[in-house]
C-alpha cells in the first residue's frame, strides 16, 4: 500500500514483483504476464477489437462503430457489516478510443442509508458522467454518437430503481454538456452470482476441461419471457464448472440486434489487457471492479476509526487523498 500510495499522491506509475516470483517462477509465461500489465500501464496497447472476423462482425463494425461510441462500466464495492461505517466505493471506467484498449476512471465515496438496497446506485453519477464525457471528447475531439453501458453487481430487486437513476444521470450529464447532446444509450446488466450452469449434450462437444467452448450463448428457454437477457460463456475453463455470465439489455435506444450486443460483448472480453485469454465478463466491467478493489486497499491502509458514531469521518477529505493523481486519469494504473 505504501508503494502504491505514490500513484495517487505523485502521479508516479508502480509495478509490483515479488522476490519469491522473481527467484522460483520466474518463467517467460510470468515476465509476459508482467510485461503485460506494464505496457498498459505506461499507456501503451495489448490488444484491440477487430471487425473482420465474420460478416456479422463487419456488420457490428459498421452499426456500432460507425460514429464515436464510448463504452462504460461501472462497479460498487461494499464492506462487511462488522467494519464499521466505512462507505461504499463506487468505480467508473470509459473508453477512450476506437480500439477498446485506453480508458478514463473516476472514483466516489458513498455513505450507506438505512436502506441497504439503495447503496448499490451511484449518486453521483451525473458529475462522473459529465467528467468522463469531456474526457472522451477531448481526446478524441469528437462526443460520442452512443453510449454503451455495462453494470456490473446489480441483483434483479435492484433493476428498475438503478436504471431510473443512472440512465437519468447519463442523460442530465450530456444535456449539462450541451443541451441538444442526445446520445443513443444501451444499458446492460452482466450478473455472476447465479446458480446457472450449461453442459453439453454430448461429451465431444466441450472443450478440454469438460466445460461448453467459450463463445456458448443462450438466450431460450432459460431466460426472462419478458426481457431480453442471455447468457454468455466467454472463457475457456480451466478446473471445474464455468460459471456464464448473466446478462440482462434493460435500456437499447441504438436499435442493436441481439446477435450484435452478444457479440460486441463475447469480443469485450477477449480486450481484458493482462490476459491473452478471453476472460469471464466484458473488460470494462472488469475493469471498474479492479478500480473499486484498488481504492478498497488505499482506503484500508488510512488509519481512520470508522465505529466512532459521534465523530465520522469526513468523506470529502478523505475522497480527496483517493483521487488519482492527474497523470493518472486517462491511463489504466489500476490493471
Amino acid at each position: 500500500s505504501m508503494v502504491k500510495e505514490m500513484e495517487v499522491t505523485h502521479g508516479v506509475i508502480t509495478q509490483c514483483v515479488r522476490l519469491d516470483t522473481y527467484q522460483k517462477k520466474f518463467k517467460p509465461q510470468t515476465l509476459g504476464n508482467i510485461l503485460l500489465k506494464t505496457n498498459t500501464k505506461l499507456g501503451g496497447v495489448n490488444w484491440e477489437l477487430a471487425y473482420n472476423m465474420s460478416p456479422l462482425a463487419n456488420q457490428m463494425g459498421k452499426f456500432v462503430f460507425g460514429e464515436p461510441v464510448m463504452i462504460v462500466g461501472a462497479d460498487v464495492t461494499h464492506w462487511a457489516r462488522d467494519e464499521g461505517n466505512k462507505p461504499s466505493i463506487a468505480g467508473v471506467v470509459c473508453t477512450l478510443d476506437r480500439a477498446c484498449s485506453k480508458y478514463a476512471s473516476r472514483i466516489r465515496l458513498q455513505t450507506h442509508k438505512r436502506n441497504r438496497t439503495s447503496d448499490e446506485i451511484i449518486r453521483d453519477f451525473k458529475s462522473i458522467m459529465k467528467e468522463l464525457l469531456i474526457e472522451f471528447r477531448n481526446t478524441s475531439k469528437r462526443k460520442p454518437g452512443k453510449i454503451l453501458y455495462y453494470r456490473d453487481g446489480v441483483s434483479q430487486g435492484q433493476f428498475i430503481q438503478t436504471l431510473t437513476e443512472e440512465i437519468a444521470g447519463i442523460q442530465a450529464a450530456c444535456k449539462e454538456l450541451e443541451p441538444d447532446y442526445q446520445p443513443k444509450i444501451t444499458y446492460i446488466n452482466a450478473q455472476k452470482r447465479h446458480h446457472t450452469r450449461l453442459y453439453c449434450a454430448e461429451s465431444r462437444d466441450t472443450d478440454r476441461s469438460g466445460n461448453v467452448p467459450a463463445g456458448t450463448v443462450v438466450d431460450r428457454e432459460i431466460t426472462n419471457p419478458i426481457h431480453f437477457d442471455f447468457y454468455l460463456n466467454s472463457h475457456a475453463g480451466i478446473q471445474g464448472t464455468n460459471r456464464p455470465c448473466h446478462y440482462t439489455v434493460l435500456w437499447d435506444d441504438s436499435d442493436m440486434s441481439p446477435d450484435m450486443i452478444q457479440l460486441l460483448t463475447f469480443y469485450l472480453c477477449h480486450t481484458y489487457a493482462r490476459c491473452s485469454r478471453s476472460v469471464s465478463y466484458p473488460a470494462p466491467t472488469y475493469y471498474a471492479h479492479l478500480l473499486c478493489a484498488r481504492a478498497r486497499t488505499m482506503l484500508s491502509a488510512m488509519r481512520i476509526n470508522w465505529f466512532d458514531a459521534k465523530k465520522p469521518p469526513n468523506l470529502g477529505q478523505i475522497e480527496h487523498k483517493l483521487t488519482q493523481h492527474q497523470n493518472l486519469k486517462n491511463i489504466s494504473y489500476f490493471v
